[in-house]
């Protein structure tokens, strides 16, 4: 179920993905909003180290301004990478 985020276990969002037939795997924008997420999240936490909320903004705000088309390069080839192995362990058949 997406990243484990409450917000995305919850059994609301649960039925509608259930429902709508969507896995997080099956769409290269999430995992690549993921990973943007999890690399600025880890920078916050690790670098920035806020102790206030305007501190947390700015940090998140700074790390934004370092996304940029060479880092999501990076990571859509990762996705590609991913993607393909997924395809390989599943026969080439669908992934859910």
């Amino acid at each position: 179920m997406q990243d484990n985020d409450p917000k995305h276990s919850s059994k609301k969002v649960k039925e509608w993905l259930e429902a709508n037939k969507i896995k997080h795997h099956q769409n290269p924008q999430i995992l690549i909003r993921l990973k943007i997420y999890g690399t600025s999240s880890k920078n916050v936490r690790r670098v920035v180290q806020p102790q206030r909320k305007e501190e947390l903004v700015k940090g998140i705000m700074d790390c934004w301004e370092t996304v940029n088309r060479r880092k999501c390069s990076k990571y859509i080839g990762h996705v590609r990478k991913v993607i393909s192995i997924v395809i390989e362990c599943n026969n080439g058949g669908p992934t859910g």
